[in-house]
């Protein structure tokens, strides 16, 4: 009969007490930016309200409107998934409710397609 080690016993025991002792009212989505990294940006509890541009600028992303980028949110052909122009300052003052962001989404941003 083979014995667990008990380290990795006390290592499980230990991860669990620290998920167990997360806030749950946390909310992290993800964004991937156009070099294809990804930023974890830890919207507050009372994030509803938050804006896309108050999302982004959390990650530190520079998204001038000169530079035509879009964003993505979510997976493309999943429920929910839309494409906006971060140009237009309609699509970046959407709150994170209107966007039905919630804690695992993300948030891909993109470069304008070149027109040939």
């Amino acid at each position: 009969m083979i014995k667990p080690r008990l380290s990795a016993c006390l290592g499980l025991a230990a991860f669990l007490r620290c998920r167990a002792s997360a806030d749950p009212a946390q909310t992290i989505v993800r964004v991937r930016t156009v070099d294809g990294s990804i930023l974890r940006v830890e919207i507050p509890s009372d994030g509803e309200t938050s804006t896309l541009s108050a999302v982004l600028d959390s990650a530190g992303l520079d998204y001038d409107e000169s530079n035509g980028l879009k964003c993505q949110i979510g997976l493309p052909g999943r429920p929910g998934s839309c494409n906006l122009d971060l140009s237009n300052g309609d699509h970046r003052e959407k709150t994170v409710g209107e966007l039905g962001l919630t804690h695992g989404s993300m948030i891909t941003i993109t470069r304008p397609t070149k027109k040939s």
